[in-house]
């Protein structure tokens, strides 16, 4: 699984993030980790130098812009030096659990193919988020954390380039759910949300949604 983490002055995040990480893939899949570092000026590209030098993943890959490009440009940029089917995105300010990804994985292997996308949990505070608890299908998704086929993402061009923060993720969601069979003219890829692989999130703030919600809950995507 290909992992890409986008990163400006995050030195205070590194060390929680990866140590996560370690943990984590002795219960998974090999994972691939892209880090991409919008031209930080603090110690962040010197402790992913450490980590990269001191431990064995499959692939580490350190980025390094020459300025700051985004967060939709910097996720994209990091998502096309991986090859793996599935492609996952996190904050760098996410600490996964020892078996998120494994629980990932067991998730992705049992969803149909008109899932496009999956959605972490993100503890310790829900952003608003209607969801349909039998199916799990949801309306959008976190740019925090989540999970997308390969060929949906490059289908959908990635992130929307012209948005230079995280918010750029409502208008990938929109895509996803909007792409449509050509045979049948029906929702063909939707987004899953589910509780049973969480990660901890330590700027979730509730707050910063209540835009977004009232803005997706106009939509009508059933």
């Amino acid at each position: 699984m290909d992992i890409v983490i986008v990163t400006y002055n995050s030195e205070k995040w590194i060390k929680r993030c990866l140590d996560s990480l370690l943990k984590a893939k002795a219960l998974s899949s090999d994972l691939k980790l892209f880090f991409v570092d919008n031209h930080s000026s603090d110690q962040t590209v010197e402790l992913l130098t450490a980590y990269k030098k001191k431990y064995d993943f499959s692939r580490f890959e350190i980025i390094q812009q020459e300025q700051n490009q985004g967060f939709g440009n910097a996720n994209n940029l990091g998502a096309s030096f991986g090859k793996d089917e599935i492609v996952c995105f996190l904050n760098v300010d996410t600490e996964v659990f020892e078996d998120t990804f494994k629980r990932l994985e067991e998730i992705i292997a049992e969803s149909s193919k008109e899932i496009g996308a999956w959605e972490f949990r993100q503890l310790p505070y829900e952003h608003p988020k209607i969801y349909d608890p039998v199916t799990g299908i949801t309306s959008w998704m976190s740019g925090a954390a989540f999970a997308v086929r390969r060929e949906i993402f490059e289908k959908l061009q990635g992130f929307d380039k012209n948005i230079f923060i995280s918010r750029s993720n409502i208008n990938t969601s929109i895509s996803i759910i909007k792409t449509t069979h050509m045979k049948k003219n029906k929702f063909y890829f939707r987004i899953f949300f589910s509780p049973k692989f969480p990660l901890l999130w330590y700027r979730t703030s509730t707050n910063s949604y209540k835009n977004f919600y009232r803005f997706i809950c106009s939509f009508n995507y059933r």
